[in-house]
């Protein structure tokens, strides 16, 4: 029976499949001339609001207040504002060796201190937890990972998926220890509430942000 891709090969297959519709899209698009010559792709009624942020959100009326006290009416309405990593402070979370993923900056250091150790702990088995782990074990590092469900993205995917994702990823060399959380960092790896200690070269804290706050 053929393995079934990890996550991160399935959002590349979506990504490209993504890429193709958008080229078609674009290919097919009226586009009309400039003042220069060069054509433009038509009005799409987009608006783009600088300077400002939203203030509060009025559901019954379906409409957006910003901050300078307009209100703008919506059909359907995106929440997209980002989202900013958890920071832990537990004992020894301030070490340097702790990580976090959240800027190209963030991936630079990871990917030069990875290639100059052998051992890692991920904290976290979300899809940012098992990408970087993934990412880790194709460098040859032995990477554990660490995470309070039972099963790898239960919650999101469901126990058989979260099996299989469990399966997968320790097919490729990966260690679980799920059903517990860090309790302390120390320079030399990680102590568990279970009682167990990782050792580790360094350690990616992977669990899920919180909503960036406009404004």
């Amino acid at each position: 029976m053929r393995s079934q891709p990890l996550p991160s090969e399935a959002s590349r297959r979506r990504a490209e499949e993504q890429f193709k519709t958008t080229k078609k899209v674009n290919s097919e698009t009226k586009l009309r001339p400039t003042p220069h010559g060069k054509p433009r792709p038509r009005r799409r009624r987009i608006e783009l609001r600088l300077g400002t942020h939203a203030v509060a959100i009025h559901a019954n009326a379906r409409e957006v207040e910003l901050a300078d006290g307009s209100r703008h009416h919506y059909g359907a309405l995106l929440l997209a504002t980002g989202a900013e990593p958890v920071r832990l402070t537990l004992p020894g979370s301030d070490l340097p060796q702790i990580h976090y993923l959240r800027t190209l900056a963030d991936s630079r250091a990871l990917i030069a201190k990875a290639a100059e150790s052998p051992r890692a702990v991920v904290i976290g088995a979300s899809f940012i937890g098992l990408e970087v782990a993934a990412s880790l074990r194709a460098r040859g590092l032995e990477v554990h990972v660490v995470a309070p469900e039972a099963r790898p993205m239960e919650v999101v995917l469901g126990p058989e998926v979260g099996d299989l994702v469990r399966r997968v990823h320790e097919e490729h060399g990966v260690f679980f220890h799920l059903g517990t959380t860090p309790a302390a960092f120390d320079r030399n790896g990680v102590a568990l509430q279970s009682g167990e200690r990782l050792e580790a070269d360094f350690v990616v804290v992977g669990i899920p942000g919180s909503p960036s706050r406009p404004g």
